[in-house]
């Protein structure tokens, strides 16, 4: 009798336990792969952009310093923009507005989508600027 009491806990542990986060590890190119140029200069920040939305996703809401830290590297790809040719002019765009709808949406009205759209704004930027 002890042992099927030892048992049944254990066994309920061990089937949770592989119930956790299921995502895989996030994957990012290097920064000295990033095209030379505009794209080079802008890695670091478009990085940075990616780490955040992997490791916000599905948060419910976002810190001040959270937010202080996506101003920044907005505010770098804002001063790369202008150099920028088409179509990564546009990109760059397209994830600073992404990144500012974040950022302005506090609680009570953040929306968890809005990182992932910023997230899908980063990825277009990251490809074009890799491959």
């Amino acid at each position: 009798m002890k042992r099927w009491i030892l048992l049944v806990p254990l066994a309920a542990l061990a089937l949770t336990a592989g119930c956790g986060d299921k995502r895989p590890p996030l994957k990012q190119p290097s920064a000295d792969s990033f095209k030379t140029g505009t794209c080079r200069d802008a890695a670091d920040a478009v990085l940075a952009l990616g780490k955040f939305a992997y490791d916000n996703d599905g948060k419910k809401s976002l810190t001040v310093a959270d937010r202080d830290k996506l101003r920044d590297q907005a505010n770098k790809l804002i001063v790369l923009r202008s150099a920028a040719e088409a179509p990564l002019d546009q990109q760059l765009q397209d994830l600073i507005t992404a990144v500012g709808f974040v950022r302005l949406r506090v609680e009570p009205t953040y929306d968890p989508q809005l990182l992932k759209d910023m997230g899908a704004a980063q990825n277009t930027v990251q490809k074009t600027c890799t491959t």
